[in-house]
């Protein structure tokens, strides 16, 4: 963490994103509107740095610790690889990492880990108990192992609250192409209009 001994206005903490950018509607702009949050509360000072593509990685890793951010969070596990090779180059420097554990080993880097299976279980219960037609569905940004936790809990919840329930899903291979995902993957599924609570991840 940040020296303890530093008046909270002195505190630099950044967050990097992924490719979703910080107006992704979701993962990366959770992760900067709870920053801004400690911003608010705590007095530190907070800025973030968005990725467009993974050759980003390195380049807005190496500002902000040449700028000496106190803490830099680096949003999801595509950041793993980018963020090992900059926390063994830099130990004093000090790093987060959202979904992902590879880099425990590392004393500088703190990993942030979530039970996704029990947010989404709860999310999958309430569409499972409210549709109408019992047709759902979730599209999942990769299929990754994290991301499957987000299906396997979704799925056991709706079919928990509703065992007649049919569940749609799809994976986009993508965290940024959220324009078309609704669109391109009603067309490979060929689902109906009338689908219900639909949850992207």
């Amino acid at each position: 963490m940040a020296d303890e001994t530093k008046d909270p206005s002195e505190v630099k903490v950044g967050v990097i994103t992924d490719v979703g950018g910080v107006n992704d509607g979701s993962f990366n702009q959770s992760a900067w509107e709870g920053l801004q949050r400690a911003q608010e509360e705590l007095g530190i000072t907070t800025s973030y740095l968005e990725s467009s593509t993974d050759s980003d990685y390195i380049p807005n890793l190496e500002t902000f610790i040449d700028e000496e951010y106190d803490l830099i969070i680096c949003i999801g596990y595509q950041l793993a690889d980018a963020m090992r090779e900059e926390a063994e180059a830099n130990p004093d420097q000090k790093f987060a990492i959202v979904d992902d554990s590879s880099c425990a080993d590392l004393d500088n880097v703190t990993c942030l880990m979530f039970e996704q299976a029990q947010a989404s279980y709860l999310v999958g219960y309430v569409a499972g108990m409210t549709t109408k037609t019992n047709t759902i569905g979730f599209v999942l940004g990769m299929s990754t192992g994290v991301m499957n936790e987000f299906g396997y809990g979704y799925c056991a919840g709706a079919l928990d609250a509703n065992p007649d329930v049919t569940i749609l899903q799809n994976n986009a291979n993508s965290f940024a192409d959220t324009a078309g995902l609704w669109n391109g993957w009603r067309k490979r599924t060929k689902i109906p209009g009338s689908i219900q609570h639909l949850r992207l991840w």
